[in-house]
């Protein structure tokens, strides 16, 4: 199986959740890092460097959202490109329902990784957040990009930001290619 993993950064998730072997994924980042396998910004000009239906699964784990809102149907569509017909995406992003649920709560009942939830760390350029998902818009730009969503749900997971552990609410979605 041959994934790719968008923006795997310091601790690739494909690898990590997956219990994929590294000789399978290529990891693609804007910043050249310890796992980085080929150095590219996802932009809306800047398409993904390779050929239409090269890899089995598309992995992005918080990537997304660092991503300006009007071109996410656009940046999607190029992730599928790639994407062989039967293929899976794996998208994870912060939950815009738990940001929204965090709010509510009174100051000291909030997680204390609400701000970086919606905000991200914001500790080098690409770390700032553009936009925000629920659910259903995940399912609508998914089902756009003729994918059949196949999970689609809101977990908890932890992160660091600074050394400090947070937990905080994110958006999976897994959809596979017609």
């Amino acid at each position: 199986m041959k994934i790719l993993e968008i923006g795997g950064g310091p601790n690739p998730r494909s690898i990590i959740e997956l219990n994929t072997p590294r000789k399978d994924v290529v990891i693609l980042d804007a910043q050249m890092l310890e796992y980085t396998d080929v150095l590219h910004a996802v932009t809306v000009d800047n398409h993904l460097p390779f050929d239409d239906e090269t890899f089995d699964m598309v992995f992005s784990s918080h990537i997304y959202e660092h991503l300006p809102y009007w071109a996410e149907q656009h940046i999607m569509n190029d992730w599928t490109r790639v994407l062989k017909t039967g293929g899976t995406m794996v998208t994870i992003v912060p939950s815009w329902e738990w940001v929204a649920k965090e709010v509510l709560k009174p100051p000291d009942k909030r997680s204390f990784g609400l701000k970086q939830c919606a905000f991200a760390g914001q500790d080098n350029e690409w770390d700032r957040h553009l936009n925000m998902f629920t659910l259903d818009m995940l399912e609508s730009i998914f089902k756009k990009c003729k994918m059949e969503v196949r999970t689609s749900t809101t977990r908890t997971w932890p992160f660091v930001v600074h050394g400090k552990t947070y937990r905080m609410g994110e958006n999976f979605i897994v959809g596979v290619k017609r």
